[in-house]
């Protein structure tokens, strides 16, 4: 396989996307290939739904997905990348979670981890 050229398309800029085509890329350069890898993304922005806004101090994902940084492989990923100091963590005294709706915020119960409720009691 040394020295054959590859082309790769991968499809979908969300977080697999970017990861399908970063490690494609990698592995090929490492078997000795020139790698040609394209990707299709039909949004204007990279991430797929993951999307940090920052607003009049506070951190707001506007999507339902989010970037795991207690998976230890996003970390090492993050790390390989140079992104590691771009994580955004959370502040465990402010660790509140909020609906918003109609301009409105409002509160979820606590009892939550990763949005699923461990305790069915503040819902009822």
């Amino acid at each position: 396989m040394m020295n054959e050229a590859r082309k790769v398309i991968v499809v979908g800029g969300g977080i697999t996307g970017l990861t399908a085509a970063y490690y494609v890329n990698k592995r090929l350069k490492e078997a000795g290939c020139t790698a040609d890898v394209t990707l299709v993304e039909g949004a204007e922005k990279l991430g797929g739904r993951i999307h940090t806004l920052r607003k009049e101090g506070f951190v707001i994902e506007k999507g339902p997905d989010s970037f795991l940084a207690r998976k230890l492989p996003i970390i090492e990923l993050s790390r390989e990348l140079g992104l590691e100091g771009e994580l955004t963590g959370t502040n465990p005294e402010a660790k509140k979670t909020y609906i918003l709706r109609d301009g409105t915020l409002h509160p979820m119960p606590a009892g939550l981890v990763l949005g699923i409720p461990t305790d069915i009691e503040p819902f009822m």
